[in-house]
């Protein structure tokens, strides 16, 4: 979990919206991973403690950073070639300019494009260097594509 924590962290530190929290919203402090409980319907009622939610490290879920990138891009295209292997390509369009991410699943794929689009947004340029030595800074981080830990694609 703390190569999770890691990657969100970096997200939010180079500008990922984070939101009001929701039931299910996993959270992490310390060495504890909590998830958000509460009501949903007919009115919403989040039972968590307000420390976790204070002081923890919200993970975007995938479908988090699913709906981050089609608020923040003018077109986004999911391919998925080899269903034997799970790799995921995306294809995004931002003021006319065309950004390819991949990862061995969609969260991974996804957490790539997120990184890529802020980059893009914040007009730091970046290449395969630049976004494998944002990786570097992480503590033993997982790798997405069971290869050296990179942002190709």
């Amino acid at each position: 979990m703390k190569e999770i924590k890691n990657l969100a962290t970096m997200l939010f530190d180079l500008g990922f919206t984070k939101r009001s929290p929701l039931p299910g919203d996993l959270y992490e402090l310390g060495n504890q991973s909590w998830i958000v409980g509460g009501k949903i319907f007919p009115d919403l009622k989040i039972n968590a403690p307000s420390h976790v939610l204070k002081e923890g490290i919200w993970e975007p879920s995938t479908l988090d950073l699913w709906e981050w990138l089609i608020h923040n891009t003018d077109s986004l295209k999911i391919h998925q070639v080899n269903k034997a292997v799970p790799v995921c390509y995306l294809e995004m369009i931002i003021n006319k300019t065309i950004i390819n991410a991949k990862g061995a699943g969609m969260e991974c794929a996804f957490f790539k494009a997120v990184l890529k689009v802020l980059l893009f947004k914040d007009n730091q340029p970046y290449s395969r260097r630049s976004l494998n030595q944002l990786y570097k800074k992480l503590r033993k981080p997982q790798d997405c594509d069971n290869k050296e830990y990179s942002l190709e694609g």
